[in-house]
């Protein structure tokens, strides 16, 4: 619902979940009809808007895109914060701002680690805040989305269901415990106790 009424930031710390949910997103509005376009952001090494198109294989991206049919339409942009070097960084903001000004009718969903979209003041610029958010979301100055940790009940749902986490949790220090609410990390910890 966040992502139907405007572009946002989806936020999260390394392994919380940012790239499952955006997966999953696609899946649900692809099966709803909505034109949906993923990207990766890692895949393409582009320095220009051009060479991102070359390695789409369009002509044309604004053209590409404009030809997607679809109730609603969704530039999904996984892994931001994966591009280290400025200028494929660049290309990504020219990328979101050309879909800006040509195509005002698609959204742009996009994912990064929490920590670089507070430091990066040239995504707050392409996400602004229209209205306060009813959702969780980090307080930066741009729509953001965040994928909280695990909770309380979600760790206790996933003891029930593995009660080999029972004695990791109750044998943990709170640091740890910690640590264990990332998904990622608790999936890590369920795979070395497979392996013993």
């Amino acid at each position: 619902a966040a992502a139907s009424e405007a572009s946002l930031l989806v936020l999260g710390d390394p392994g919380a979940g940012k790239t499952w949910l955006l997966q999953n997103f696609v899946e649900r509005r692809t099966n709803d009809g909505d034109a949906v376009v993923f990207l990766y952001a890692e895949d393409y090494a582009a320095t220009t808007i051009k060479e991102l198109e070359a390695s789409l294989e369009v002509s044309n991206l604004v053209d590409a895109l404009r030809a997607y049919k679809g109730k609603q339409r969704y530039l999904v942009i996984d892994s931001l914060d994966s591009l280290r070097v400025e200028i494929t960084q660049r290309v990504f903001r020219d990328l979101i701002r050309l879909v800006q000004s040509q195509l005002p009718d698609w959204r742009i969903v996009a994912s990064m680690r929490t920590f670089d979209a507070r430091q990066s003041t040239d995504f707050h610029a392409l996400f602004p805040t229209r209205t306060p958010s009813v959702h969780e979301s980090v307080a930066i100055p741009a729509r953001n989305l965040l994928v909280p940790v695990l909770s309380d009940s979600e760790i206790e749902d996933a003891i029930r269901q593995d009660q080999r986490l029972r004695f990791v949790f109750e044998g943990a220090s709170e640091d740890l415990r910690t640590v264990l609410r990332n998904p990622l990390n608790l999936w890590l910890v369920l795979h070395l106790l497979d392996e013993n």
